[in-house]
C-alpha cells in the first residue's frame, strides 16, 4: 500500500512566532506556550525528523482508531491524540498513513518520530522500540448487523471463517483464540488474513467470512455490530526511537491525564485509559496490570 501524507496545519501562537502585547500582535517573538496557555514542553530539534514538526505515522484503516474521511484527511482517536501531543510540544503536526508492519523499521530509520497506531506491548517489542502505554484495549468480534449465526462468544466461532488484519496484534490474538478452541477439543475456526481492517470488513460484508476480529469498533451505520465482550485485553502504546522525544511525551501524557483531556478523548471513543504509571517501558519495567 503506498504511503500518504496529510499535513495538519494547526499552528499555535508560539509556532507562528507572535506575541500578544497591548492588544496587538507583535511578530518575531515566540510565546513558548501551548494553545491552551500552558508552557511548552521542550524537545530538542535533534530528536525530530523535521525541526518544528512532529511527524506521526498511523495505519489509517480502522474506525475509530485511525481512518481517512471523505475529504482525504486522517481522523480518529490516533489523529486527535497526536494533535494534542503536538500542541503540548508547540510543534506542527504531520500525519503519515502507512501499514503497521513498516512502523518500527520506519522509526529505526528515522522516517517518522512516533508510531500512533495503538502499538501493543510485548516483552520482545520493547527490546527494539521505546513505548509509552496510554490505553488498555482488547479485540472484539464483529458480525453483520443481523448476526444470523447468533455469535456471542469465541466458542460460537468454531468451524467458521473469521477475518482479521495481519500481520500484527489482531492476527496474533485471532490465531491464539482459534488455538484455544482446539486445545478445548473444539473445532478451530479458519483465519482469513487481510492487509488492513477495511478489506477484512469488506470480506465480512460480502459473506466471505462469518465474523471479523479486530481492535476497532464498527461504523455506526448498522452494517456491523459487536458480538459479546472484548477479548484478550492488552496495553496499547505510542512507539518511539528517540529517547529525548519519548521522555518529553511522558511529560505530555502526564499533563493530559492530570487535566482530564486524555480520559475525555478516549471515553468519547469508548476506549479505556491506562491507569498505571506513565513511563517509557523497559524489559525490567513493564506496564502495570490493573
Amino acid at each position: 500500500m503506498p504511503q500518504s501524507r496529510f499535513r495538519i496545519s494547526v499552528l499555535s501562537l508560539a509556532s507562528a512566532g507572535v506575541l500578544l502585547f497591548g492588544g496587538a500582535l507583535v511578530p518575531g517573538v515566540a510565546t513558548a506556550q501551548t494553545p491552551s496557555g500552558a508552557d511548552c514542553i521542550d524537545v530538542p530539534d535533534t530528536s525530530l525528523i523535521k525541526p518544528g514538526t512532529l511527524t506521526v505515522v498511523t495505519n489509517a484503516a480502522s474506525y475509530p482508531n485511525s481512518y481517512v474521511d471523505a475529504d482525504g484527511k486522517i481522523v480518529g482517536v490516533r489523529a486527535e491524540m497526536s494533535q494534542m501531543i503536538a500542541d503540548e510540544l508547540c510543534l506542527d503536526l504531520e500525519m503519515i498513513n502507512a501499514p503497521f508492519d513498516g512502523h518500527i523499521p520506519g522509526l529505526q530509520s528515522q522516517r517518522w518520530d512516533i508510531s500512533a497506531s495503538g502499538m501493543v506491548y510485548t516483552p520482545e517489542r520493547v527490546e527494539v522500540v521505546k513505548m509509552i502505554p496510554v490505553e488498555v484495549q482488547g479485540v472484539v468480534i464483529w458480525v453483520t448487523g443481523d448476526n444470523p449465526r447468533n455469535i456471542e462468544t469465541v466458542g460460537d466461532l468454531a468451524g467458521l471463517r473469521v477475518a482479521t488484519e495481519g500481520p500484527g496484534y489482531e492476527f496474533d490474538a485471532t490465531n491464539k483464540l482459534s488455538e484455544g478452541l482446539a486445545a478445548e477439543g473444539k473445532e478451530p475456526f479458519e483465519v482469513l488474513v487481510f492487509g488492513d481492517n477495511t478489506k477484512a470488513a469488506q470480506a465480512l460484508a460480502a459473506g466471505q467470512a462469518e465474523a471479523l476480529i479486530t481492535t476497532g469498533l464498527p461504523p455506526s451505520d448498522g452494517r456491523f455490530i459487536v458480538a459479546g465482550k472484548p477479548l484478550n485485553q492488552t496495553f496499547k502504546c505510542l512507539g518511539f526511537n528517540d529517547q529525548a522525544l519519548a521522555d518529553a511525551v511522558v511529560q505530555v501524557v502526564k499533563r493530559l491525564r492530570e487535566d482530564g483531556r486524555l480520559a475525555e478523548l478516549l471515553a468519547r471513543y469508548n476506549f479505556t485509559m491506562y491507569e498505571g504509571e506513565t513511563k517509557v517501558l523497559t524489559p525490567d519495567s513493564p506496564p502495570e496490570e490493573a
